[in-house]
């Protein structure tokens, strides 16, 4: 089992456990000089064999679009042979590697590959692009929220950063991230939610205000529900928000929700976001919240700014 629980450890040693052990056994088969024969003077034996491994821990994380890369850093048990003055010895001995892996996760897991292999050492880690911690949580902070939003508008509306426009988050989400948008039932009967996005396939109960009761609908994955007495008790610019919200939940949180489908057995992902959220939602990010209160804290902030670039605005404001 791996030495940790978070999200992405179960993931690499529940799902993955053969993808990694198979080259790491032909590496170390291949390389038996990275051995080092504890309490011995031979450093180098003739030949190693895997005999057993546990994950450690995964470090270096980062997601993107719908690969995650990360090293998995893995402690072997290790058979040593070699032949000396005096014959043949045999010996075990542990040692630590760093393997790194990449796969392509949405609704299964697909293109797993290890891409390097090398014995462990504490070096620092530099800060990639895309950078998540082990659950699969973006690691962001209140400063690079306007940079996340300039990033989602360059890939799927760029044209709103050049020239000051109303940014069209409808077509954004149904045409251009290939998203289905719903809008004609209610989520409660109280509008206790704005949105609702799905992550896997599955049922979703919707409100039905005139007749008082719910029903259920097939959605697929990537469906967004908004509900519709938003366009009533709220305005059109609240509407626009919360389709932004959910865009962002998909944009990077959805290798997240992948995994998390995966190590449950396939079962529904969805995420229901309240129309009163927490007043800490707003504050820098706590190490003692959830991860669905940080990935609520991320979209929260992150969605005003895709309506509303920075740098166009202050155009606009200046004419």
């Amino acid at each position: 089992m791996p030495a940790n629980k978070n999200a992405l450890g179960r993931f690499a040693f529940e799902k993955c456990y053969g993808e990694i052990f198979g080259p790491l056994a032909a590496w170390i088969s291949e390389h038996p000089g990275s051995v080092k024969r504890k309490g011995s003077r031979e450093t180098s034996p003739g030949s190693a064999t895997l005999k057993s491994m546990r994950l450690q821990f995964t470090t270096n994380v980062a997601i993107l679009p719908d690969i995650v890369s990360f090293d998995a850093v893995i402690s072997c048990e290790i058979g040593l042979a070699d032949w000396s003055f005096e014959g043949w010895w045999f010996d075990t001995t542990r040692q630590w590697y760093r393997v790194n892996c990449t796969a392509t996760v949405a609704d299964t897991i697909r293109d797993f590959a290890v891409h390097k292999i090398d014995t462990y050492s504490r070096r620092p880690q530099s800060v990639r692009c895309g950078a998540a911690d082990s659950n699969l949580i973006p690691v962001l902070s209140a400063r690079d929220f306007e940079a996340e939003a300039t990033r989602f508008l360059a890939e799927y509306c760029p044209e709103a950063l050049v020239t000051p426009m109303p940014v069209p988050i409808d077509e954004i989400v149904r045409i251009r991230m290939g998203l289905v948008l719903i809008r004609n039932g209610c989520l409660a009967d109280d509008l206790q939610y704005f949105g609702q996005i799905h992550f896997s396939p599955g049922i979703a109960k919707v409100y039905d205000i005139l007749c008082e009761g719910t029903e259920d609908i097939d959605v697929r994955r990537g469906t967004i529900l908004i509900d519709a007495m938003t366009y009533w008790e709220r305005n059109l610019g609240c509407v626009n928000n919360t389709i932004a919200h959910e865009a962002v939940h998909w944009f990077l949180h959805r290798v997240y929700a992948a995994v998390q489908s995966i190590l449950r057995g396939g079962a529904a992902i969805a995420y229901r976001c309240p129309a009163n959220p927490a007043k800490h939602y707003g504050s820098e990010a706590s190490a003692r919240w959830s991860d669905e209160e940080r990935m609520e804290w991320q979209a929260n902030n992150i969605a005003p700014r895709i309506l509303m670039p920075a740098n166009t605005f202050k155009l606009k404001a200046e004419e």
